[in-house]
């Protein structure tokens, strides 16, 4: 996607799909800054267009927590990492909760202000967490929808999330899944594939991950959505790099 050309790899003792050549942090948030949204959509997308898209994300979000019975208590605050225009948090408002959100794109942060009222902060992870130490709130979920395969070093960033977490805290992780290309890309492996993305979950590698940095699994599904609380450091060992290859290999590249 975006025909630009990058290498994409299979860990052979992890089965983990990621992009293996990738920009420096600092280009990567000049990328996102300023070209990111253009060759996404095609078009610079107006932000009214994207607020009503990323509202009913949220509203999936929401339904999908409160069906499986893992909303917050509505007394704990709902934080989004990379919210964007704040459309995924909006639902989540009206329905009674205290909401913040952080993205590094300042227009976007801007616009969920200045037209919703949303309580949005520039930056990523290490800003917000600032002001969440000092406000002492108790916070009931942190969402990251469609960003954490964006992450450079995923490990990192849930070292620093786990310092606004309790025991109570749940993550919300939301990303493009291997196993669903059949339902969301024509079965078409090369448009699945994106220049930003810089790792490829299943559930089980995202699992994985999760569970080496002291996460553990509540609810999932190969979309990829998956609800995780705080719990003991685990690795699990996934030594069949030959079934994500063949799943792969079935699939259609146009």
């Amino acid at each position: 996607m975006y025909a630009l050309p990058h290498l994409v790899v299979i860990c052979l003792c992890c089965s983990l799909v990621y992009t293996r050549q990738r920009l420096t942090e600092k280009s990567l948030s000049n990328f996102y800054q300023n070209l990111y949204q253009q060759l996404d959509r095609g078009r610079d997308l107006p932000k009214e267009e994207y607020f009503r898209l990323e509202s009913k994300k949220g509203q999936d979000i929401f339904h999908y927590m409160f069906n499986n019975s893992l909303l917050p208590p509505k007394n704990t605050l709902i934080v989004e990492i990379g919210c964007g225009v704040g459309g995924v948090l909006y639902p989540f408002r009206k329905y009674g909760y205290e909401i913040i959100g952080c993205d590094f794109n300042q227009d976007y942060i801007n616009f969920g202000i200045t037209t919703r009222g949303l309580n949005l902060k520039a930056g990523g992870l290490k800003e917000i967490s600032k002001v969440l130490f000092k406000s002492k709130k108790k916070v009931g979920l942190v969402i990251y929808e469609q960003v954490f395969e964006h992450l450079p070093d995923p490990k990192k960033e849930l070292t620093q999330l786990k310092k606004i977490m309790t025991s109570n805290t749940l993550l919300y992780l939301g990303v493009p899944g291997i196993k669903n290309i059949r339902h969301h890309y024509q079965e078409n492996f090369r448009a699945f594939l994106q220049f930003p993305h810089l790792t490829y979950f299943e559930l089980s590698t995202l699992k994985s991950l999760l569970a080496s940095q002291g996460f553990q699994l509540l609810k999932g599904t190969e979309r990829i959505r998956g609800v995780f609380k705080l719990g003991q450091k685990r690795n699990i060992l996934l030594t069949n790099p030959d079934g994500i290859i063949t799943y792969i290999q079935n699939l259609k590249f146009i």
